[in-house]
């Protein structure tokens, strides 16, 4: 008999547990019609209102704390104030909802619409909020801690985040098209793997040690001072404007570089890029070896003094190496006087006399002939547009020199 008194106790707490409560004459509870109603400094901690319908209701100074409010309709809800940390707000929709001074510490907002909010508030605390997949498209993120937030594959198309705080955050996969996230936006230590920022404009952004592996950024405005000194490698970068940027001891390996403007920008050597007309492709190598010319993301090359054979179509001084790699495709450089031996190092004669010889070429080749067959190849039949020299390491070899058909 006393053990079904003690289970009937335990049925009746526990139910008591799912019991509706009443919080200003209003019932709250799952799926609950609270469609304008007035919670304003309600306590409402840990309360389940899954599914319930918020629209246009006054919850500002309200504790939702741990609250259940997924799937939710909160559309126009005044939440000024509100504390939301740990609060379930997964699938809700928040579009129209005022969240200033809102905290949303540790919240799940996954799948959440907070289309064209305005959230712009620096006191608005995001932090560590996970915002995954949620739709954040054209929302107003002025001055808001999203630190260490859970982006991942958040739409955040044309929203602005000007000087917005996402330092850690999570955000591969995100779609941040046409973001603003000028001036100041702090980015450091994000993940932005993955992540589209196509046309987006990220100037003065600090995007020291972030992650942008297999990112887009084509088109991205990088310029006034932009700091980067993470993982770029694979990036698309066409037409980016990275001018005056600092990528220093940035990871540029395979980042494609068509088209963009790189004029003044720090490289990962600590070299600043000069103002050449049009950088190339892709970076090359990783690990940029420092050297007095940084072009377009291409190490300079460092054949092997072996006795291979190279076919030159351009020797110059540093600022016209672009222009033979622009016009020769798959083409690299070296500079002379650093390579080998065999190769004559500096300018005799001319305005360049003195300054060390840059040559744009093709190769190493094992043979004599299939270096000559290069020239042939290019439409370049005559010595004077093209030649083959050793890789040696005499200086007497300087004076030996092949055409196209010797």
């Amino acid at each position: 008999m006393r053990l079904r008194w003690v289970l009937l106790l335990l049925v009746l707490v526990m139910g008591c547990g799912q019991v509706a409560s009443q919080v200003n004459g209003y019932t709250i509870e799952a799926r609950a019609d609270l469609q304008g109603a007035d919670l304003q400094g309600a306590d409402l901690q840990g309360a389940d209102l899954q599914g319930a319908n918020l629209s246009g209701a006054n919850l500002s100074g309200a504790n939702l704390s741990g609250a259940n409010l997924s799937g939710a309709d909160l559309i126009s809800v005044d939440l000024t104030g509100a504390n939301l940390s740990g609060a379930n707000l997964s699938g809700a929709k928040l579009f129209g909802a005022n969240l200033t001074g809102a905290n949303l510490t540790g919240a799940d907002l996954i799948l959440a619409n907070l289309k064209f909010m305005e959230l712009n508030d620096a006191n608005l605390n995001l932090t560590d909020a996970n915002l995954t997949d949620a739709n954040l498209s054209g929302a107003k993120l002025f001055g808001v801690d999203l630190s260490g937030a859970n982006l991942s594959g958040a739409n955040l198309t044309g929203a602005n985040l000007e000087s917005a705080n996402l330092s850690g955050a999570n955000l591969s996969g995100a779609n941040l098209e046409r973001a603003d996230l000028a001036p100041s936006a702090n980015l450091r230590g994000a993940n932005l793997t993955g992540a589209n920022l196509r046309d987006a404009d990220l100037r003065d952004a600090d995007l020291r040690d972030a992650d942008l592996r297999d990112a887009d950024l084509s088109g991205a405005n990088l310029s006034s001072g932009t700091s980067t000194d993470g993982a770029l490698y694979f990036t698309n970068l066409t037409g980016a404007n990275l001018t005056g940027a600092n990528l220093t001891g940035a990871n540029l390996t395979g980042a494609n570089l068509t088209g963009a403007n790189l004029t003044g920008a720090t490289m990962p050597d600590g070299t600043i890029h000069p103002s050449f007309p049009q950088p190339l492709n892709t970076v090359s190598s990783s690990g940029i070896a420092s050297q007095d010319l940084w072009i377009s993301g291409y190490e300079m090359a460092q054949p092997a003094c072996d006795g291979s054979f190279i076919t030159f179509v351009m020797s110059a001084a540093a600022d016209h190496v672009i222009a033979g790699l622009m016009k020769f495709d798959g083409a690299q450089y070296l500079r002379d006087d650093i390579t080998c031996a065999s190769l004559n190092p500096f300018f005799t004669t001319g305005k360049f006399a003195g300054q060390p010889i840059y040559a744009v070429f093709f190769g190493p080749y094992s043979d004599l002939l299939s270096a000559q067959e290069k020239c042939l190849s290019l439409g370049l039949t005559k010595k004077s547009q093209c030649y083959i020299a050793p890789l040696t390491d005499y200086k007497s070899d300087r004076n030996v020199r092949y055409g196209p058909t010797d």
